[in-house]
């Protein structure tokens, strides 16, 4: 997934804002005592945020931050005993973004009928116990400032994102438009401009990249980097975007990049070449992303703190 589901993932489950929207008191029986008299007004607990009508709550948020500044205190070692005010501005921002994410996918969740049962989640946890003794396993939830049911609900809503993930990347192509590309890096220009005379006067790329080839992954393999689609990083943005322009048979000239000095040649190119399962996972998350970007960008958001 674009995203990386850790553990302390902000989440918003049902379970985690009833208190933002308390039930109203049912009405009390005719013979109660003060029957007829005017009742107070539920209280409605703090809020910090509210998104596409869901509360979070202010207790919820704090809660929250607290988490990730403890992971944070934790992560540094004792170089410092507690995080920075900037530090700080900076976890609260990424919290109430993770909140509004995480609302979004609640509630895909829940239009699409994608349900995490308990029994699941009491499994993984079990699952988690047994690879530690439990004086650890609590020692654990200390150190993260979690309680078992903190647990619970981090570990169903990481689930309920994985359900929700595969079912809009579901619709990935298993063919793309892909080339099949050798390359040759070097560091110095003039290197890179001696490879390409030679290649313009018939030498063999097979040979020179295995001779000239700065990159060890592939050097040996006569610099084969086999077949990509677009957008996997094969290659850097500049350079795979002439990739896809070369066709099959065609070699680039010399082309600079943050990685040095690139030639390439296409040696084949199609339409609809089968996606390995790895490059299909990309386009997945890319397709993800893109979909969650939308999400974000339609989504009604108030805040209500600083």
């Amino acid at each position: 997934m674009r995203r990386i589901w850790v553990l302390l993932t902000v989440i918003i489950t049902l379970g985690m804002v009833v208190g933002c929207r308390p039930k109203p008191p049912a009405a009390p029986a005719s013979d109660a005592p003060g029957a007829g008299q005017p009742q107070p007004a539920p209280t409605e607990a703090p809020a910090a945020m509210r998104v596409n009508g869901e509360t979070i709550s202010l207790a919820v948020f704090e809660n929250r931050v607290s988490q990730f500044q403890q992971v944070k205190v934790s992560a540094l070692n004792g170089a410092q005993a507690q995080v920075s005010g900037a530090e700080l501005a900076q976890i609260k921002q990424q919290v109430l973004d993770g909140f509004v994410e995480q609302v979004i996918i609640s509630q895909e969740a829940e239009k699409r009928g994608l349900i995490v049962s308990e029994m699941e989640t009491d499994r993984a946890i079990a699952d988690m116990k047994q690879s530690q003794t439990e004086a650890g396993f609590a020692e654990w939830l200390k150190l993260n400032n979690f309680t078992e049911a903190d647990l619970q609900q981090t570990l169903r809503a990481q689930m309920v994102a994985a359900a929700v993930f595969e079912a809009v990347s579901a619709e990935a192509p298993t063919t793309a438009e892909q080339v099949h590309v050798r390359h040759i890096l070097v560091a110095d220009p003039a290197v890179a401009q001696d490879v390409l005379t030679q290649l313009q006067n018939g030498a063999s790329f097979a040979e020179l990249a295995q001779q000239y080839s700065q990159d060890a992954a592939t050097r040996q393999n006569s610099g084969d980097l086999g077949w990509f689609p677009r957008n996997v990083q094969v290659l850097p943005p500049s350079v795979e975007a002439v990739a896809f322009s070369l066709a099959a048979g065609e070699t680039s000239s010399v082309l600079n990049s943050d990685m040095g000095y690139h030639i390439i040649k296409v040696e084949r190119r199609e339409m609809n070449h089968p996606l390995t399962p790895e490059y299909r996972r990309i386009l997945q998350n890319i397709a993800f992303n893109e979909w969650l970007a939308q999400k974000r960008a339609a989504a009604q958001v108030e805040w209500f703190i600083n």
